[in-house]
This record gives structure tokens, C-alpha cells and sequence, in this order.
């Protein structure tokens, strides 16, 4: 006999729906558990993306595929946004320098810190390469 008066070995209906309950218990807490580390991943990840100290847009108005470069990094190539750059973000304290052509080539102009929903004339679908600067 056990502690409760039962035989030995057996099991009552109560232990097994204490035990089912445990169980669920259990896995409520590893899913909500799960769910945090999801959330807190994709917040990092953005924080991440958006800590991009140059950006660039496919379409103007920030819109479309994007390329982020961080500070003091070069690209002398933008791959399948080269030549289709319609807008950019530059972060405080960061110069861009982008080219017209791939390898740092060909002619350039600088965007300081700002949001350009729009480039100016003679950029749109032009940018091939450019440098992060950033103090």
C-alpha cells in the first residue's frame, strides 16, 4: 500500500489528471515561452535593419527592395538594385557618396544626413556604388 491507501504500482484517476494537467501547464508555459524568444528575435532583427546608417529604396518614397550599409562601409556594387536607386536615408553624422558607375567610378554626389524621397535630377536609377561615411 502507498501513501493514499492504495495498492501499490497503481495509478488513481486523480494522479493522471493531475499529471495531464501538469503536462499542460508545462507546454502552456514552453509555447508562451516560445513566443517571447520569436518576438524578441524579430525585434532585434529590425532594430537591426533600421540601424542601417545609409540606406537605399528601390522606388522613391522609401519604397521597394532596399540595401542597408552601415557605417564607414563601401559597396562597389548594389547588385540588383544597381542603377535602379530611387531614394535614400542617411543617417546623422554620415555622409553618402554614391557613383554612377560600379568600382567607385564615374560621376558622384554626396547626400548629408536626411530622407530623400526623391533624388535630385540626373540621379533616379543612376547610383552603381557608394560609401558610408560616418563620424
Amino acid at each position: 500500500m502507498n501513501q493514499c491507501g492504495h495498492p501499490s504500482g497503481s495509478v488513481t484517476p486523480q494522479a493522471i489528471e493531475h499529471g495531464s494537467r501538469l503536462v499542460l501547464l508545462l507546454l502552456g508555459i514552453a509555447s508562451v515561452f516560445r513566443t517571447m524568444v520569436i518576438f524578441a528575435c524579430s525585434t532585434f532583427a529590425a532594430a537591426a535593419a533600421a540601424a542601417a546608417d545609409c540606406e537605399l529604396f528601390e522606388h522613391k518614397d522609401f519604397a521597394g527592395a532596399s540595401i542597408g550599409v552601415e557605417r564607414n562601409q563601401s559597396l562597389s556594387r548594389l547588385g540588383a538594385l544597381n542603377d535602379r536607386v530611387s531614394s535614400v536615408k542617411v543617417g546623422p553624422r554620415c555622409l553618402m557618396v554614391a557613383f554612377a558607375e560600379e568600382d567607385y567610378r564615374g560621376t558622384t554626389t554626396t547626400f548629408g544626413p536626411g530622407n530623400y524621397a526623391s533624388l535630385p535630377e540626373g540621379w533616379d536609377d543612376e547610383i552603381s556604388s557608394l560609401h558610408c561615411n560616418c563620424r
